[in-house]
């Protein structure tokens, strides 16, 4: 799904309701392409990558994203 409750002020009740069914991770965005790829008839794919831990607290730092997201990019350009 896509949503901006991950910040909200019942993030953490959120969080304790998807660990609940299984859900170990979810995005932000990418649930809004393949919606609009699925409505156009159209292939989509999304690459991701884990960058934060909101119940931890853990969050790379916008240095670290912009220094280490390319290794991520430069392995899926080559068995692309």
């Amino acid at each position: 799904f896509t949503s901006d409750l991950f910040y909200g002020p019942d993030a953490e009740q959120a969080f304790g309701t998807l660990q609940s069914h299984g859900i170990l991770g979810v995005e932000m965005e990418i649930a809004g392409l393949y919606a609009l790829a699925a409505a156009e008839g159209v292939k989509a794919l999304g690459l991701l990558t884990v960058s934060d831990d909101i119940i931890r607290g853990e969050v790379l730092s916008a240095k670290d994203r912009e220094d280490t997201f390319d290794h991520m990019v430069k392995i899926a350009l080559e068995i692309s």
